[in-house]
């Protein structure tokens, strides 16, 4: 055993030559595992953690702690428990699915403390995740139904090239020229510039939305020669559009409700 962990230490990069001159073997595995990243557990060395790993087929370290953690830590118990997941029928080879596994094992402990079956205690959980969901949908059918009250238009802000589209920015700042953009929304109003654009609306990947109220006004102007800026105005509630505009350089977009 001696000469096949000094051959494990060299395949896996482990040098020994820090080594004490007088090693056992016992001391050996246990370095050996260690630096593998197995550690005692319980009653259980490191050297037999790793040398249980190997045992079942390559198994890492934090497979081997949570089954140890869950009483399974011998290959014989192991194999009962597989033989446990047999009405699964999902479990691959145990190096690939130790994941499954361990998640099998964590349920049937959850089962027994319960007082009930794996099976009914997934229909439990899917029955719990279905309530979560439908409670969700129906918060945020309800948020939106407030939010499209509070604000029933949306305004899009888009600067493109051909159609490639690009940050707002781009357009409020060219050769030296500032453009801005006016917006009256409600009782509020303010005018934004290229440094605080951003701060009017939520970026999309390719618009800048912005929440308008039923009452609101709009003029956008643009600064760049050879990029164009966009406005498209949508009825909240259905989609549609109320207003579609586009600019090149000095060109104003305006509109109001």
């Amino acid at each position: 055993m001696l000469a096949s962990l000094q051959v494990a230490l060299a395949r896996d990069g482990i040098g020994t030559q820090f080594l004490p001159v007088r090693v056992g073997e016992a001391e050996l595995a246990e370095l050996h595992a260690g630096a593998l990243g197995f550690r005692a557990l319980g009653n259980r060395s490191a050297a037999y953690a790793w040398l249980f790993a190997q045992e079942i087929g390559g198994l890492r370290p934090r497979h081997v702690e949570a089954l140890f953690a869950l009483g399974v830590d011998t290959p014989d118990a192991v194999g009962e428990a597989v033989v446990r997941h047999e009405d699964e029928h999902r479990l691959g080879p145990i190096p690939e699915d130790a994941d499954a596994l361990v998640a099998f094992l964590n349920e049937e402990r959850e089962a027994r403390q319960r007082g009930t079956t794996i099976r009914r205690l997934r229909a439990e959980r899917e029955a719990a995740a279905l309530r979560a969901a439908t409670e969700a949908e129906a918060a945020r059918r309800e948020h939106e139904k407030r939010r499209a009250a509070e604000f029933p238009f949306v305004a899009e802000f888009t600067c493109s090239i051909g159609q490639s589209r690009t940050s707002l920015q781009a357009c409020l700042h060219a050769g030296g020229v500032g453009t801005e953009i006016e917006l009256r929304n409600g009782g509020e109003h303010r005018v934004f510039k290229i440094h605080d654009v951003a701060e009017m609306g939520e970026w999309d990947g390719g618009a800048l939305r912005v929440d308008l109220r039923r009452n609101f006004s709009i003029k956008a102007q643009n600064a760049d020669e050879t990029l164009v800026l966009g406005l498209v105005v949508r009825d909240r509630a259905s989609g549609s559009v109320r207003y579609q505009r586009q600019a090149g350089r000095f060109g104003v977009l305006q509109v109001s409700n």
